[in-house]
Order: C-alpha cells, then structure tokens, then sequence
C-alpha cells in the first residue's frame, strides 16, 4: 500500500504493506499529494532481526551510526554505541530507500511517528536545494518570519506574541525549511514540529530569520 506526500521540493512515497499501514497520518496528512514519477520511495518491513552491516563506520551519534555499504548509505537508528540496539536499519541510495524495522519493537500496525523518523528530512531537503532550520515559522503580510534561538530562549513566546498581537499565523512551532529557487529564497513547511501543535503545509517567501538572545538578567526599574 502506498502514501504519498511533497514538501520543500521533494516528493515522497511510503510503501507498506496494507496490514501494516499507520491509519492517523498525524502531520504526514497536511502534505498529502497525488503520486510522482521522480519520488523518494521508501519501502518498510518488519523483520525478526536487522541485516547486519556489511561496510565501514563512516559516522556515529547518540542516536544512530551510518555506515558505507558500495554506494549504499546506512543508518542503524537507536541503540546507542552498538548497531546491534538498533531498532530501524535504514539504507539510502540515490532516491531507492529501504528500511527494516525490529518486530519487537512494532506492534501492530506502523506508526507515523516511525515513519518520520526513516525519513532523512534534512537530507532529503538538502537534495532538493535547501536546508531545514530549527525555528518557530510565522506568515506576516504574505511573508515568512523564522525565529531561531537555542531551545529555551523563547521562539515559541516570540511567535505566541506575534500571533497574539500582530495576527501572524503560526505556520511550524518547531522547525521550516529554506530553500533558494530561482533567485527566490523560500520558507517551506515540512511534517515535523516537535511537540508543537502547529504543522502547516505553506511555502512563502522568506522575510527575515530573527536570531533570539535573553538579556543576562532583567533590565532594572527606572
């Protein structure tokens, strides 16, 4: 069974089997779209076991290790320092992309959430001439405002006080992607928004990326 989505610039389609197909497509369904010719396909699948990998380390994180497999590239995602922890073993090349799933760790039917993390959004998106940037994604006057800040600065109150105050939508409390197209530079909605509740599908252009910063202690009373 097949799903299939566009954002930034990139078509996608999510290939599982129909029993084991997510029914709440939770921010997946604001960027529906008819099926492409030129798609990313992901193919998933429950395994007993995770293929081993067959190439060398190229790069590890706490939370996946990517290794070189021919013109494969592999990510174990979870398990911290061992691939074998790993509960998602995803390969990518070129617009081919396989993924296996533990069975232990499913239950049921595949969940969206598991789906978004397979996806490789930031490299997908760099593919397709962009970047995805960490921010609250506003529409002011027709035009993007990306507030960006290390987490807890205050992005979200930033953007609640334009919403408030001024009516600007909130179109991403937690992330956008930007993308140069023709000499236009462009704020994309993508399907992630951390725990915001805000995930929309909008492409407008880019006004200003705002970078926050707190004063070291409150100003003093005059």
């Amino acid at each position: 069974m097949e799903k299939h989505y566009q954002f930034a610039g990139v078509a996608v389609t999510v290939d599982i089997p129909e029993e084991r197909m997510y029914l709440d497509e939770r921010n997946l369904a604001h960027f529906r779209a008819e099926p492409g010719d030129n798609a990313h396909r992901f193919r998933f699948r429950v395994v007993p076991a995770l293929q081993p990998p067959a190439g060398p380390l190229v790069a590890s994180l706490p939370e996946f290790r990517v290794y070189r497999e021919n013109d494969w590239s592999v990510r174990y995602i979870g398990g911290g320092e061992a691939w074998e922890g790993a509960h998602i073993r995803a390969a990518h090349r070129d617009k081919e992309h396989e993924i296996q799933l533990l069975s232990s760790g499913i239950r049921g039917r595949i969940g969206a959430k598991t789906v978004l993390t397979a996806l490789a959004t930031e490299h997908l998106v760099a593919r397709a001439g962009g970047f995805v940037f960490h921010c609250s994604y506003i529409e002011h006057e027709g035009q993007a405002i990306l507030f960006t800040a290390p987490s807890g600065t205050g992005k979200s109150t930033q953007a609640d006080l334009w919403n408030r105050l001024r009516g600007a939508p909130i179109l991403n409390g937690d992330r956008a992607a930007v993308r140069v197209t023709e000499g236009d530079v462009q704020a994309c909605g993508i399907p992630y928004a951390g725990s915001s509740v805000y995930c929309e599908n909008r492409i407008l252009p880019l006004k200003a990326i705002v970078y926050l910063a707190q004063a070291p202690r409150p100003p003093s009373a005059a």
